[in-house]
């Protein structure tokens, strides 16, 4: 504001008049950003007058919003969970989600071809089942496009059963006996072991076998009639051997029955006294009967002595005179005899020679007596071995000679 005077040119009379000077308003100047704005917040902008008086004003700077890029798929949905998409802000890089919706099943089918019912297993009819793909529903259909739905009975075929038929096999002397079955319809096939009882009578012998089979009992009886087994019944080929170091035994021992037919190996059984027959001697075999025969036989078979092995040579020995005219030599029995394969005890006797050589009788060993002439002598012996219980006694005659020079 200012003041104005004015006077009166009369009366010399001053007036003074105030008068106000508008104020010039403010300049403002473009304004400086104080805080930028983001995406969701705003900013700010500052004025200030260009009037130099001092004076200054905020303003705020709206927010920008968000720069979104597309939806991007992150988990694909599928027919049992929910996928998901997101997005993202270019500017500040903020990311939003959103659920994908879980997908329609679709079904996707395996054909399975009717299997007939056996005895024992199931079969089924022809049907189709989701079993393929990542989420199969394993729910069952009667026809390829899935229209028509069954459940799992309507699937199945039962099994069928077995149809038996039985029959009996009786074991060695019917101690033991099998029920055998075989399945007509599969050839399903086995024998289950019956319980054998025997009630014997003089002439016979009644066998009952009761066997269980698939709940029921089967029952069976045989009657044999017995006959006694007699020495006559039996024979050994052969009854008789000679040693040979070996184990020795009759080949067969077969039992005829009654009317001079040969019986079965299973109708009788053979044990023997010693089952190492090797040595000479009598052996006995027992023939014990089983049915149709009753009671046992003792035979006896013979292995007999062999042959004694002895050989003998004679050789011819030399003695100095000179070492008999000193006193007798001796000579052992090698050097006037070749002993071999004797079996049992050796003893020697001389026959006939100069009776200044003699020979001893359990040694061999002969004795050339002092001053026995200059020439060469002949000596008759005898060479007994005594055999043992495996071998003969064998006495051989050979003539060796000593030569005096």
């Amino acid at each position: 504001n200012y003041n104005t005077k004015r006077t009166c040119e009369n009366c010399n009379y001053v007036q003074i008049k105030s008068h106000e000077i508008p104020a010039l308003g403010h300049n403002w100047d473009a304004g400086d950003v104080t805080e930028e704005p983001t995406c969701t917040q705003a900013g700010s902008r500052l004025f200030t007058c260009l009037n130099g008086c001092g004076e200054t004003r905020t303003e705020e700077v709206p927010a920008s919003g968000h720069q979104w890029r597309d939806w991007a798929e992150t988990e694909p949905a599928t027919e049992v969970a929910a996928g998901e998409e997101a997005r993202e802000c270019d500017v500040c890089h903020e990311r939003e989600t959103r659920i994908i919706p879980i997908l329609n099943h679709e079904h996707k089918l395996s054909e399975v071809e009717k299997k007939a019912a056996t005895c024992t297993e199931n079969g089924n009819i022809k049907y189709w089942v989701c079993d393929q793909g990542d989420y199969p529903c394993q729910r069952f259909f009667a026809d390829g496009e899935a229209k028509t739905e069954i459940d799992q009975a309507q699937i199945v075929i039962r099994a069928s059963g077995h149809d038996y038929k039985t029959s009996w096999t009786w074991g060695e002397g019917n101690r033991t006996a099998k029920l055998e079955y075989h399945c007509e319809n599969c050839g399903d096939s086995g024998a289950v072991e019956a319980e054998v009882t025997a009630e014997e009578t003089e002439t016979s012998v009644r066998y009952k076998a009761v066997a269980r089979f698939e709940g029921r009992r089967y029952t069976i009886i045989r009657t044999v009639r017995l006959t006694p087994l007699t020495e006559d019944m039996v024979t050994l080929i052969p009854d008789s051997f000679t040693y040979n170091g070996t184990v020795q035994k009759p080949e067969t021992v077969d039992v005829y029955d009654e009317n001079g037919i040969l019986a079965a190996e299973d109708k009788y059984e053979v044990s023997y006294s010693d089952e190492e027959s090797i040595h000479a001697g009598t052996y006995t075999v027992v023939v014990k009967g089983l049915l149709p025969f009753k009671g046992e036989v003792t035979k006896t078979y013979t292995i007999g002595k062999a042959a004694n092995t002895l050989t003998v040579k004679a050789k011819t020995a030399k003695v100095k005179a000179k070492k008999l005219k000193k006193k007798a030599q001796k000579l052992s029995v090698k050097k006037v005899l070749k002993v071999s394969g004797a079996q049992g005890k050796v003893t020697y006797k001389k026959v006939k020679g100069n009776k200044k050589i003699r020979i001893n009788a359990k040694t061999g060993k002969v004795t050339v007596k002092k001053k026995l002439k200059k020439g060469t002598y002949k000596v008759k012996v005898k060479v007994t071995a005594a055999g043992n219980g495996d071998y003969k006694p064998l006495t051989k005659q050979v003539t060796f000679k000593v030569k005096v020079k």
